[in-house]
């Protein structure tokens, strides 16, 4: 590529190469993502989110199908989800059982939604058995970028960016055991 500015030319080489099928071989990367992902008996998802330099927020989330989900933050809040149930805690306060957050009981299956992010999507390459796809929607706006094993269909990694926010997460110990009880002695919070 070559741009002129005020009678000069300068040259640039773009690092990248069409590939017509790699729109469709990203589309269907994703689907089987989200399918297998969908279908684990557990994961462990590590999440870190910033909002600029200063910033930022530690998680850790246990999900166990079809319908029980835990997670602690680096504050120490904790949480418990069993389908429409859910029991929270911050340091040194007691569990307390609330309704779950918009009513709607939580199922693995819903976790891994991407598709609806992918209005534009692109194979960014393969590499040592790991592709790397970019999706984008403008609606939202949000840009994801997933690192799948193409040889599982699980997604390893998954890095997102939205207005003032940036979330990194990390996915593993797929379909190891995972215990999640509702906590004994919670009071209620209705």
């Amino acid at each position: 590529m070559v741009v002129s500015e005020n009678g000069r030319a300068y040259a640039a080489a773009l690092p990248a190469r069409w590939d017509p099928a790699a729109g469709a071989r990203a589309r269907r990367l994703l689907a089987r993502a989200e399918a297998t992902m969908r279908g684990l008996r557990s994961v462990v998802e590590d999440e870190r989110v910033t909002s600029g330099p200063g910033t930022q927020a530690v998680a850790r989330y246990w999900l166990s199908a079809p319908d029980r989900l835990a997670y602690r933050t680096g504050t120490g809040a904790e949480s418990v989800e069993i389908g429409g149930r859910q029991w929270i805690r911050t340091p040194g306060v007691p569990w307390t059982e609330a309704p779950i957050p918009g009513g709607l009981p939580f199922r693995t299956r819903t976790w891994f939604r991407w598709t609806p992010y992918a209005q534009a999507i692109a194979l960014l390459g393969e590499r040592a058995g790991v592709a790397q796809l970019a999706l984008m929607d403008p609606g939202t706006p949000v840009w994801i970028r997933l690192a799948i094993e193409t040889r599982t269909g699980r997604v390893l990694r998954e890095q997102l960016v939205a207005p003032a926010r940036f979330i990194d997460h990390r996915f593993h110990s797929f379909d190891r055991p995972v215990v999640i009880r509702a906590p004994r002695g919670a009071v209620s919070g209705d």
